[in-house]
């Protein structure tokens, strides 16, 4: 492919009617620009369908588990959390009647008495505010799973991931104690 520098560089003839406009720099702004303009289109894109309504409706929801919100146990804003996660098989009534309770006494009621709440406190807690921990994971069960471990065994691949991941707990372990006992193991290999 021919750039367009080279070709505005070499001095032809041009027809008469041709009137180059543009200069190298002008050029190579344009094409940056609509690089630019390419890449934040689909930056866009992916915030439109990663936030849409339906996702923000369901994050106002979970504002009103915060204790600290004006919104907290608001019954309209756990709707949405409820309407969303429907396999929580969660009594409205009997969720209306916990926060109204909650919101009336001085003293926090014993979590068998208020159930609805109790499991979306759990849900709340169990879902995680980014991906990257589970990135991290990928990421680090490719660096172990390489080409020439590609025959390991899913348990040791899982295994040695887990090992990879946690570094500072496996340094905090004391590799002599777990030779010494393997060591007094009463272990034989067969050969046959």
């Amino acid at each position: 492919m021919v750039s367009l520098s080279i070709i505005l560089s070499t001095k032809q003839e041009s027809p008469p009617s041709f009137k180059p406009v543009a200069s190298e720099e002008v050029i190579e702004e344009e094409t940056v620009t609509k690089r630019l303009t390419i890449v934040c289109n689909a930056v866009s894109g992916y915030f439109a369908s990663r936030f849409n309504n339906a996702n923000m409706e369901l994050l106002k929801g979970l504002d009103g588990l915060d204790e600290e919100s004006p919104d907290w146990l608001c019954f309209q804003k756990l709707r949405e959390i409820i309407d969303h996660y429907s396999g929580l098989q969660i009594n409205k009534t009997m969720l209306e009647m916990e926060c109204i309770k909650i919101k009336s006494s001085s003293v926090p009621p014993p979590p068998h008495s208020i159930p609805n709440i109790c499991k979306l406190l759990e849900l709340k807690r169990t879902i995680a505010p980014t991906s990257a921990e589970a990135e991290r994971s990928f990421s680090t069960m490719n660096r172990v799973k390489t080409p020439k471990r590609s025959r390991l065994s899913d348990e040791r691949t899982s295994d040695l991931t887990l090992l990879s991941h946690e570094k500072e707990l496996v340094k905090a372990i004391d590799i002599a104690v777990i030779i010494d006992k393997f060591a007094e193991s009463n272990r034989r290999v067969v050969l046959n």
